[in-house]
Protein backbone atom coordinates (compact mmCIF):
# COMPACT_ATOMS: atom_id res chain seq x y z
CA UNK A 1 0.00 0.00 0.00
CA UNK A 2 1.12 3.80 -1.08
CA UNK A 3 1.88 6.24 1.80
CA UNK A 4 -1.27 8.61 0.29
CA UNK A 5 -3.51 5.06 1.03
CA UNK A 6 -2.06 4.63 4.21
CA UNK A 7 -2.65 8.11 5.26
CA UNK A 8 -6.33 7.54 4.23
CA UNK A 9 -7.10 5.07 5.88
CA UNK A 10 -5.25 6.35 8.99
CA UNK A 11 -7.73 9.27 8.71
CA UNK A 12 -10.71 6.78 8.43
CA UNK A 13 -9.85 5.00 11.16
CA UNK A 14 -9.49 8.25 13.15
CA UNK A 15 -12.73 9.75 11.92
CA UNK A 16 -14.95 7.02 12.87
CA UNK A 17 -13.42 6.60 16.52
CA UNK A 18 -13.88 9.92 16.72
CA UNK A 19 -16.99 10.53 15.52
CA UNK A 20 -19.36 11.56 18.50
CA UNK A 21 -16.11 13.97 19.73
CA UNK A 22 -16.47 15.40 15.76
CA UNK A 23 -20.05 16.12 16.19
CA UNK A 24 -19.64 17.94 19.42
CA UNK A 25 -17.12 19.58 17.94
CA UNK A 26 -19.17 20.55 14.74
CA UNK A 27 -22.03 22.01 16.91
CA UNK A 28 -20.06 23.95 18.57
CA UNK A 29 -18.14 25.82 15.93
CA UNK A 30 -21.48 26.36 14.40
CA UNK A 31 -22.85 28.08 17.52
CA UNK A 32 -19.59 30.69 17.63
CA UNK A 33 -19.54 31.00 14.01
CA UNK A 34 -22.98 30.79 13.14
CA UNK A 35 -22.80 33.83 10.65
CA UNK A 36 -19.54 32.80 9.24
CA UNK A 37 -21.27 29.13 8.44
CA UNK A 38 -24.04 30.67 7.15
CA UNK A 39 -22.15 32.65 4.64
CA UNK A 40 -19.83 29.86 3.62
CA UNK A 41 -22.95 27.61 2.70
CA UNK A 42 -24.52 29.96 0.78
CA UNK A 43 -20.99 30.66 -1.42
CA UNK A 44 -21.41 26.94 -1.85
CA UNK A 45 -25.03 26.82 -2.90
CA UNK A 46 -24.37 29.26 -5.34
CA UNK A 47 -21.29 27.72 -6.62
CA UNK A 48 -22.89 24.55 -7.58
CA UNK A 49 -26.81 25.30 -8.16
CA UNK A 50 -26.58 25.05 -11.79
CA UNK A 51 -23.64 22.42 -11.85
CA UNK A 52 -26.29 19.00 -13.28
CA UNK A 53 -22.82 16.65 -12.69
CA UNK A 54 -23.11 17.85 -8.99
CA UNK A 55 -26.38 17.98 -8.65
CA UNK A 56 -26.49 14.12 -10.02
CA UNK A 57 -23.96 13.42 -7.91
CA UNK A 58 -25.62 14.21 -4.89
CA UNK A 59 -28.58 12.47 -5.90
CA UNK A 60 -26.79 9.65 -6.47
CA UNK A 61 -24.80 9.62 -2.60
CA UNK A 62 -28.25 10.33 -1.16
CA UNK A 63 -30.41 7.56 -2.50
CA UNK A 64 -27.48 5.00 -1.94
CA UNK A 65 -27.41 6.76 1.85
CA UNK A 66 -31.06 6.31 2.36
CA UNK A 67 -30.97 2.35 0.60
CA UNK A 68 -27.95 1.68 3.25
CA UNK A 69 -29.66 3.53 6.27
CA UNK A 70 -33.65 1.92 6.29
CA UNK A 71 -34.00 2.71 9.90
CA UNK A 72 -33.19 6.27 9.72
CA UNK A 73 -35.22 6.63 6.74
CA UNK A 74 -38.33 5.13 8.30
CA UNK A 75 -37.75 7.43 11.73
CA UNK A 76 -37.16 10.34 9.16
CA UNK A 77 -40.17 9.82 6.95
CA UNK A 78 -42.38 9.20 10.23
CA UNK A 79 -41.15 12.84 12.36
CA UNK A 80 -42.07 14.71 8.62
CA UNK A 81 -45.48 12.40 8.43
CA UNK A 82 -46.53 13.70 12.40
CA UNK A 83 -45.24 17.23 11.18
CA UNK A 84 -47.32 17.10 7.74
CA UNK A 85 -50.28 15.20 8.86
CA UNK A 86 -52.37 16.07 6.00
CA UNK A 87 -49.70 16.24 3.41
CA UNK A 88 -50.22 12.80 1.08
CA UNK A 89 -54.20 14.35 1.40
CA UNK A 90 -52.98 17.45 -0.25
CA UNK A 91 -51.30 15.86 -2.84
CA UNK A 92 -53.61 13.20 -3.66
CA UNK A 93 -56.24 16.37 -4.27
CA UNK A 94 -54.00 18.36 -6.22
CA UNK A 95 -52.63 15.09 -8.65
CA UNK A 96 -55.89 13.58 -9.13
CA UNK A 97 -55.52 12.99 -13.07
CA UNK A 98 -51.60 11.51 -12.01
CA UNK A 99 -53.36 8.74 -9.81
CA UNK A 100 -56.44 8.11 -12.43
CA UNK A 101 -54.03 7.47 -15.09
CA UNK A 102 -51.38 5.48 -13.00
CA UNK A 103 -54.52 3.45 -12.03
CA UNK A 104 -55.73 2.89 -15.30
CA UNK A 105 -52.15 1.94 -16.68
CA UNK A 106 -51.66 -0.50 -13.66
CA UNK A 107 -55.62 -1.96 -13.55
CA UNK A 108 -54.57 -5.35 -15.01
CA UNK A 109 -51.71 -5.63 -12.49
CA UNK A 110 -53.77 -4.65 -9.82
CA UNK A 111 -56.51 -7.53 -10.64
CA UNK A 112 -53.80 -9.76 -11.06
CA UNK A 113 -53.14 -9.18 -7.23
CA UNK A 114 -56.24 -9.54 -6.02
CA UNK A 115 -56.87 -12.83 -8.02
CA UNK A 116 -54.24 -14.34 -6.73
CA UNK A 117 -54.23 -13.17 -3.07
CA UNK A 118 -58.32 -14.52 -2.80
CA UNK A 119 -56.92 -18.03 -4.14
CA UNK A 120 -53.95 -17.92 -2.08
CA UNK A 121 -55.79 -16.88 1.20
CA UNK A 122 -59.33 -17.57 0.61
CA UNK A 123 -60.48 -17.16 3.92
CA UNK A 124 -59.03 -14.48 4.42
CA UNK A 125 -61.10 -12.83 1.99
CA UNK A 126 -64.12 -14.23 3.23
CA UNK A 127 -63.94 -12.83 6.61
CA UNK A 128 -63.57 -9.38 4.89
CA UNK A 129 -66.40 -9.45 3.14
CA UNK A 130 -68.56 -10.61 5.49
CA UNK A 131 -67.80 -8.06 7.98
CA UNK A 132 -67.41 -5.17 4.86
CA UNK A 133 -71.01 -6.39 3.87
CA UNK A 134 -72.57 -6.01 7.12
CA UNK A 135 -71.15 -3.64 9.44
CA UNK A 136 -73.77 -2.86 11.31
CA UNK A 137 -73.87 -6.51 12.65
CA UNK A 138 -70.01 -6.18 13.38
CA UNK A 139 -69.37 -2.89 14.45
CA UNK A 140 -65.70 -1.95 15.61
CA UNK A 141 -65.31 -0.84 18.96
CA UNK A 142 -64.53 2.89 20.05
CA UNK A 143 -60.60 2.09 20.95
CA UNK A 144 -57.65 -0.79 19.96
CA UNK A 145 -57.92 -3.42 22.51
CA UNK A 146 -54.18 -3.10 23.04
CA UNK A 147 -53.11 -0.10 22.55
CA UNK A 148 -55.93 2.50 22.88
CA UNK A 149 -55.46 4.33 19.90
CA UNK A 150 -58.57 5.66 18.50
CA UNK A 151 -57.76 6.31 14.52
CA UNK A 152 -57.48 3.72 11.80
CA UNK A 153 -59.12 1.13 13.47
CA UNK A 154 -59.81 -2.54 11.93
CA UNK A 155 -60.80 -5.74 12.47
CA UNK A 156 -58.57 -8.16 13.18
CA UNK A 157 -59.11 -11.96 12.97
CA UNK A 158 -57.27 -14.35 15.54
CA UNK A 159 -58.72 -17.48 12.89
CA UNK A 160 -59.86 -16.52 10.21
CA UNK A 161 -61.72 -19.64 9.57
CA UNK A 162 -64.34 -18.22 12.27
CA UNK A 163 -65.10 -14.62 10.75
CA UNK A 164 -67.41 -14.05 13.31
CA UNK A 165 -64.31 -13.97 15.69
CA UNK A 166 -62.94 -10.76 16.12
CA UNK A 167 -60.91 -7.62 17.97
CA UNK A 168 -60.80 -4.43 17.33
CA UNK A 169 -57.43 -3.21 16.50
CA UNK A 170 -55.49 -0.25 15.12
CA UNK A 171 -53.36 -0.75 11.82
CA UNK A 172 -50.09 -0.98 13.61
CA UNK A 173 -51.23 -3.38 16.34
CA UNK A 174 -53.07 -5.84 13.44
CA UNK A 175 -50.01 -5.57 11.06
CA UNK A 176 -48.37 -7.23 14.55
CA UNK A 177 -50.58 -9.88 15.45
CA UNK A 178 -49.83 -11.25 12.15
CA UNK A 179 -46.32 -11.78 12.51
CA UNK A 180 -45.83 -15.20 13.31
CA UNK A 181 -44.21 -15.62 16.45
CA UNK A 182 -40.84 -17.90 16.27
CA UNK A 183 -39.73 -20.24 19.85
CA UNK A 184 -36.39 -19.59 20.75
CA UNK A 185 -33.94 -22.40 20.82
CA UNK A 186 -32.87 -23.44 23.98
Amino acid sequence: MSNKGKRREYWKRYYRAHKEKRKEYNKEYYAKNREKAKKKSREQYLKYKDDEAFKKKNRKRAREHRKNNPEKKRATDKKWREKNPNAKREWDKSHKEHILKYNKNHLEEHRNYQHKHAQRYPKHVEARLLLSRSPEKYPLGNECEFCGRTDKLEHAHIDYSLPELYLTTCHECNCWMDVPIKAKKV
